[in-house]
């Protein structure tokens, strides 16, 4: 892990050389749009993985307790036979 933090410190410090000395051009503004387009695809997935939890969520408790009633009901009715 130490090998890669190196690695990428010198991958930026030579691109940074060379933007300083004009012989390449960063397009900070593209880097920012990239960076904003990313963090919204993470918004929207977590807000479809909550969702789809919710959805699921609800649907589980309602097979639960349906389940459980129909056992309980069931068992009622064994006894009183």
């Amino acid at each position: 892990m130490k090998a890669i933090r190196i690695i990428a410190l010198a991958q930026v410090s030579f691109l940074g050389f060379l933007a300083v000395s004009g012989i390449i051009t960063i397009n900070f503004g593209r880097f920012l749009e990239i960076f904003s387009d990313v963090i919204g695809w993470i918004a929207d997935s977590l807000e479809s993985i909550f969702s789809s939890i919710l959805e699921l969520g609800l649907f589980g408790a309602g097979f639960a307790g349906g389940f459980i009633g129909t056992t309980v009901l069931l068992e009622r009715l064994n006894d009183d036979s």
